[in-house]
């Protein structure tokens, strides 16, 4: 599973709601099934489930792992680099 975006999309993210959103969607633009994505980043369809549902607390190495199979990057700015 490749990331295809061809356009850098940013999103601020407040909670693991939003990040629940981005994987799912991701996940499905890409055609992926949650055992698929699962078994790719190697970690549990059950773990991948609680991601996708917005449980507040997960692994975050794991969760990393899926976000990397996905294309998806992270980018953890101070407040005072979200003010400009």
């Amino acid at each position: 599973m490749a990331a295809v975006n061809d356009i850098l999309h940013k999103m601020k993210t407040t909670s693991m709601a939003d990040i629940a959103g981005i994987v799912r969607r991701e996940r499905k633009r890409q055609g992926a099934t949650q055992i698929e994505l699962s078994q790719i980043a190697n970690v549990g369809i059950r773990f991948l489930r609680d991601v996708e549902d917005g449980k507040p607390s997960v692994h975050f190495d794991k969760l990393m792992r899926i976000l990397s199979v996905l294309g998806i990057t992270v980018d953890i700015l101070t407040n005072e680099e979200t003010k400009t």
